[in-house]
């Protein structure tokens, strides 16, 4: 039987779960925390804030000013002064009448209230292990992780204690986190006088316990393995750029003490498969439900992921709101407002503007394409659906460890502006789906035939030219385009021996600006149909447009050659319609007076012809 503390501030299955098993919501615990920190740490920035307490803010409706920062409470286990009852009374009031509620105040008595008995310890400890907090920009982040570093050094009562900063870089770390630390430890004079600092390190040693706390990077790869021997809470700041090997090397720190403490802060960003993106994930799983962790504490204040542009400019008010607690504190209605006026002419500040305002993860951090456009260019049809048809071809073939595609445009009727249907297949040798097995599902696309993964650990070529000429005996193909760097042998072959006629494709800005805009155009205009490949959905989201108009990958891992190869069949399809860039100055294609090497009979693997086949870069 649970008492009514606990049943108060049980938020959500995993909470009833952990009551079930044993675990009880102890008050004292966390108001303890929150009273210790608005206490002793103070804002150094910002106009009307500089100088003053930092306040864990709870309700957004209520006024509770009076039950904050009180004083005469020295000892954690000595009675707490009144208004420190009064105040979580008052806020659960708040909460089960359904008010606005911040996020500090909330999120801090949770974490540190709730306690399990240890047999370990012999005593009750902290129930949470880990916490994962995920919320937009402007929210007060940077300052309340540094209070809470003060507060596991000097408040949390653990001698020999070690509180690490940690931070994509160390320039992050000094400066964000570990600035408003030491400016909060030089405007108290309590904590000045228990604490001394070392400059040179920016580490801060609390004397009576022999504490400490410092900043760390994961930026620096010779220095990785020397941090795997740290024993200590780790506070990690801005999750969703740190490097998941600098996780690894430091994710088991404090394993060995009772009460240790790994706590993440950050906003949603563009790297769908890094770290970050993988610990929003698994925040969002515990608090559906669908992943039991008892010890993570998760919250996440974010639109949700698949927002479309229509439900955003619909339900802006009601969705900024949601995603932004501190609205009407730090940050106000009309600002946010400005900010995604501004934000949407373009697709990419409008991406942007997702991902700090809204907690909206993005696959790039300049994508050409809205990924609720491509969506909704998703369309159910099969490959026999599109036997026979007419179609305009291309390949992008690959480094022997990327992926290639081959893809196939199909105009569909008589239409003005045209549309069209796309086939696509992707090919990627075995051996590197296994090392690269971290950044895509790669077996999994295999296994439901999205990908094929080709044995070896090459490109296998001779694979790909038999898909090619299977597909030319199913469809109407009628030219394909394909890039000269890694295919000009491939493409004689497929030419002088095959009977397909291929067609160089310059891989130019000038030679792409046009047909990009056309595949954009389709794309927002719904004239263009795909079947839901997720691999091309992946892909379709890594593309990014340089400043000189090229198609780019934001990194080696995030590929994109099915949407570069979709770019060219469209020019393909466009210079067969009528004018294009190709009547200025032609379409070059394999022949005449081009003199080539010596193509490699029919059959003959990959690995052993000459020239350039797989040893350059995609």
């Amino acid at each position: 039987m649970t008492d009514c503390d606990t049943t108060r501030w049980t938020r959500n299955e995993g909470d009833e779960r952990a009551a079930a098993n044993g675990c009880r919501f102890d008050v004292l615990r966390g108001a303890w925390t929150v009273y210790w920190i608005e206490r002793f740490c103070k804002l150094y920035e910002g106009e009307g804030y500089a100088g003053q307490p930092l306040i864990l803010h709870g309700c957004k409706q209520c006024d509770h000013s009076g039950l904050y920062a009180v004083h005469g409470w020295d000892d954690p286990s000595d009675a707490p002064p009144k208004a420190v009852l009064e105040r979580s009374e008052a806020f659960e009031d708040c909460v089960a009448a359904g008010h606005r509620i911040d996020w500090q105040y909330e999120c801090f008595m949770r974490l540190f209230s709730w306690v399990r008995h240890s047999e370990r310890w012999r005593r009750e400890v902290r129930r949470f292990k880990k916490s994962s907090i995920w919320i937009p920009k402007k929210q007060g982040k940077s300052p309340t992780l540094a209070a809470l570093g003060l507060y596991l050094l000097a408040g949390d009562g653990e001698p020999g204690q070690k509180v690490f900063l940690a931070a994509k870089d160390g320039e992050q770390a000094r400066m964000n986190a570990g600035k408003h630390a030491v400016e909060m430890w030089l405007q108290s004079e309590e904590l000045r006088s228990e604490c001394a600092l070392n400059k040179s390190i920016v580490q801060i040693t609390h004397e009576p316990s022999r504490s400490i706390m410092r900043p760390l990077s994961s930026s620096n790869s010779r220095t990785i393995l020397s941090k795997e021997g740290l024993n200590g809470s780790v506070l990690v700041d801005e999750t969703h750029v740190v490097d998941r090997v600098f996780v690894d090397t430091i994710s088991r720190t404090g394993i060995s003490r009772s009460e240790a403490l790994w706590c993440e802060f950050s906003t949603a960003g563009d790297n769908p498969d890094g770290y970050g993106k993988e610990s929003f994930d698994y925040s969002a799983a515990v608090l559906a439900g669908t992943v039991t962790d008892e010890e993570h504490f998760a919250a996440i204040y974010a639109a949700p992921q698949d927002v479309t542009d229509d439900q955003l400019e619909k339900d802006f008010n009601l969705i900024a709101d949601a995603c932004n607690p501190s609205m009407g504190r730090l940050i106000e209605a009309k600002e946010i407002r400005t900010d995604y006026e501004r934000s949407k002419v373009t697709i990419e500040k409008l991406a942007t503007f997702k991902k700090y305002r809204l907690n909206v993860w993005q696959h790039s951090s300049n994508p050409w394409l809205r990924p609720s456009d491509w969506a909704k260019c998703r369309a159910e049809y099969t490959e026999e659906d599109l036997l026979g048809q007419r179609c305009f071809g291309a390949f992008d073939l690959a480094h022997k460890w990327d992926t290639a595609a081959f893809v196939l445009l199909f105009p569909l009727g008589e239409h003005d502006p045209p549309r069209f249907r796309l086939w696509v297949w992707f090919f990627l040798p075995e051996v590197s789906a296994k090392i690269n097995a971290d950044k895509a599902p790669w077996h999994t696309w295999d296994a439901d035939e999205h990908l094929k993964l080709t044995d070896g650990n090459v490109t296998d070529y001779p694979y790909i030219r038999r898909v090619i000429n299977d597909a030319n005996k199913k469809f109407d193909l009628q030219t394909i385009a394909y890039d000269k760097k890694l295919a000009e042998y491939f493409a004689q072959v497929l030419q002088d021996e095959d009977g397909l006629k291929v067609v160089e494709y310059s891989q130019q800005p000038s030679d792409f600006e046009e047909p990009m805009r056309l595949v954009e155009e389709d794309v927002i205009a719904r004239r263009v149909e795909h079947p839901g490949n997720p691999c091309l959905d992946w892909q379709a989201g890594n593309a990014t447009k340089a400043r000189n108009g090229m198609l780019v990958k934001p990194d080696d891992h995030k590929k994109i050659d099915g949407i570069v190869a979709l770019v060219m069949a469209r020019a393909m399809a466009a210079a067969d319609a009528g004018p294009s860039v190709y009547d200025k100055r032609g379409i070059a294609s394999i022949g005449g007076s081009a003199e080539l090497a010596t193509v490699p009979p029919q059959g003959e693997p990959a690995t052993t012809w000459g020239g350039n086949w797989g040893d350059e870069d995609d």
